[in-house]
């Protein structure tokens, strides 16, 4: 069993007991991969839950089936927590989001899957009352448990540059202004917050909106349920803040004291996405969020 402070310090993170030897050590190797790439703060237990029921010699099908979505609500995935409301981001975050749901996956599976779409956040009470946008990258993973394939957005909250390349077009610009003629764009999250002034604890949004390049909405989709709760707080990096208790990382934005260090809880560590299993590891989370 791999032990915290590897890759990651495995937070929930559970092994399953298969008939087949081969599954034994597939879902091992899968922990010991998730737990070389995230922090966690809960020890590990494990239980016998099967991760994968799928032979390792499966393959993913491009027609596979849609999943069965248990919730009609489409929702915002960071990490191992997903809302289908509010969701409390702090101001630097350096992860993507995800946003799955049944609309989401039928409207990618109806369209060729490659288009990019933009994702409006208003804050009006943010300091300049900034409209936040966020490229959508379509993505899909496939779940070798269910044989079935899911496709989701990637929200890119983070890199101003990439937003713009996709989304700073004339279309998209112009229904802007139209509909928010007093706001600025924040073209990546810790955009909101960044001056001196920036004194609230926390900035509400308003019910997301999905936008075109063109600057069409995208009605398909619900989202007006949905909506980003930005915490006016920065935590120091990962790692270099020592501590003795939980409770002394957690007055400074962590979550809890693991190996005499401070962490965020699933945070990626660094150069974690440079790994070559990071993306097998994601799909792991992507198929059971609660499981890791």
């Amino acid at each position: 069993m791999a032990k915290k402070g590897q890759f990651l310090n495995a937070g929930r993170a559970h092994f399953y007991r298969e008939t087949n030897p081969l599954l034994e050590i597939k879902g091992f190797i899968l922990l010991l991969i998730t737990s070389f790439l995230f922090f966690g703060c809960i020890d590990n237990q494990p239980n016998n839950r099967s991760r994968s029921q799928a032979s390792l010699s499966e393959t993913p099908s491009q027609d596979a089936a849609a999943p069965d979505f248990s919730n009609q609500l489409n929702f915002i995935q960071n990490g191992s927590q997903q809302s289908s409301s509010s969701l409390m981001i702090n101001i630097d975050l350096k992860d993507y989001l995800y946003m799955r749901g049944k609309q989401i996956d039928e409207y990618l599976r109806s369209k060729s899957a490659n288009e990019v779409l933009c994702l409006i956040s208003h804050h009006p009470s943010s300091q300049a009352n900034q409209i936040l946008v966020s490229a959508m990258t379509p993505q899909s993973f496939y779940n070798f448990s269910t044989q079935r394939k899911e496709y989701y957005f990637l929200i890119n909250m983070t890199e101003d540059q990439t937003t713009k390349g996709f989304c700073q077009k004339a279309g998209l610009m112009a229904s802007l202004d139209q509909s928010y003629p007093d706001a600025s764009i924040a073209w990546k999250l810790s955009d909101l917050c960044s001056t001196p002034n920036c004194i609230s604890s926390q900035y509400q949004g308003e019910g997301l909106i999905i936008k075109s390049t063109t600057g069409q909405t995208v009605d398909n989709i619900s989202t007006h349920y949905l909506s980003f709760r930005i915490a006016n707080r920065s935590t120091p990096p990962q790692g270099s803040t020592s501590c003795q208790a939980s409770s002394e990382c957690k007055a400074i934005g962590f979550d809890c004291c693991s190996d005499g260090v401070c962490v965020k809880d699933l945070e990626l560590k660094a150069g974690a996405t440079n790994d070559p299993e990071y993306e097998n590891a994601m799909e792991e989370i992507m198929a059971n969020p609660l499981a890791i």
